[in-house]
């Protein structure tokens, strides 16, 4: 029923960021997400955004991020994520869990949401490229990018770059 739904979010949603580390509350969490009513997924939504960066770069709670990344609908909910995100762009391509997060934006955001994450990628693609974090955001890159028309911006970086992406271990 809504009106526990309610109750139970009104209890816990101070702790929320603090509980999405936890193995287990974080999938009873996750799955109160997917229940509650929009004012209180837009409080659930800035309760991950205050600690993105600490919940990103976890290894329970990455899961977590990404769930809620994935289940976001509207303009106001994606935009609420990616302020987040922006400053750390740098931690998160190059580390294991954070790496994930930026992968599933770049799956489920619109295009033109995500522009800046793109700029940010050309900007440092051969520091991505060779590293075995940051590559598995360039592969997500060059597969989603690959009927776009700003393709040819990521082959002119790589066609500049081959003889270094080439003796990468990465990069290659």
């Amino acid at each position: 029923k809504p009106e526990i739904i309610q109750l139970i979010f009104d209890e816990i949603q101070n702790d929320i960021s603090s509980l999405l580390f936890n193995p287990y509350a974080n999938y009873f969490c996750l799955k109160l997400f997917y229940y509650i009513n929009p004012s209180s997924k837009a409080s659930f939504i800035k309760s991950v955004c205050d600690k993105l960066i600490q919940l990103s770069t976890n290894k329970i709670s990455t899961y977590s991020v990404q769930c809620v990344i994935e289940n976001v609908n509207t303009f106001n909910e994606k935009v609420m994520i990616l302020n987040a995100v922006y400053p750390y762009l740098n931690h998160l391509c190059f580390d294991v869990y954070g790496a994930h997060v930026i992968e599933k934006i770049l799956s489920v955001f619109e295009y033109n949401l995500i522009q800046p994450i793109h700029k940010f990628i050309c900007e440092h693609f051969v520091a991505l490229a060779t590293s075995s974090n940051g590559l598995c955001v360039i592969k997500k890159v060059i597969k989603n990018e690959y009927q776009k028309d700003q393709f040819h911006v990521i082959k002119n970086i790589i066609i500049s770059n081959a003889m270094l992406l080439v003796q990468n271990a990465y990069g290659n």
